[in-house]
């Protein structure tokens, strides 16, 4: 197994924890437990987010290699599987990643109260799974659906993960065509 295939695989399976981890915080977590969660973690909160969008650029630089392997007769469904895994991988951790800033942010302090930023129609005191639901939508279809934005810094992180969703669609729709070009 080449090096970069055992990299690309380690990627995938710390990915697939962080995954199953968040999924558990994110159903057992209260909007009080949320809140608690953003002042305990203010100091270094840019840590992993940053971490994340380098994880993502070096995904997207392991797939771009893949690919190329990908046209070899030998091994070619492999490497499309691992394309295809690393690229859901990556994905979803920058869906909810983004997630756990959108919570962060608006349960963010400054000046005695929550900083807000979101309005959910309805909920005074969203969850983990209504940021899951607005990072996904936006991360789907770069829009916002039923939740407005409505301060500074939400609508700069929202125009962010938009940018990288643009990105990681314009590598996914490269990728498809030149895998597809290769087999036919």
């Amino acid at each position: 197994m080449s090096l970069a295939t055992r990299l690309a695989l380690s990627w995938d399976i710390l990915v697939a924890a962080f995954l199953i981890f968040a999924a558990v915080h994110f159903t057992q977590a209260d909007h009080t437990r949320i809140a608690a969660d953003a002042a305990r973690q203010e100091e270094g909160e840019w840590t992993l987010f940053a971490l994340t969008i380098i994880g993502a650029i070096m995904s997207f630089t392991a797939i771009v290699i893949f690919s190329g392997l990908a046209k070899a007769k030998e091994h070619h469904g492999e490497y499309v599987a691992l394309v295809g895994l690393t690229l859901a991988a990556s994905w979803l951790m920058t869906q909810v990643t983004f997630a756990y800033r959108y919570a962060h942010e608006f349960y963010a302090c400054t000046d005695g109260g929550p900083d807000g930023g979101l309005n959910f129609p309805g909920e005074d005191s969203p969850d983990y799974l209504d940021f899951i639901y607005f990072s996904f939508v936006l991360g789907m279809t770069f829009q916002v659906s039923d939740v407005d934005i409505t301060g500074r810094k939400m609508r700069r992180l929202a125009t962010l993960q938009g940018l990288i969703g643009y990105m990681f669609n314009t590598v996914v729709l490269a990728l498809t065509i030149n895998i597809a070009a290769g087999i036919f």
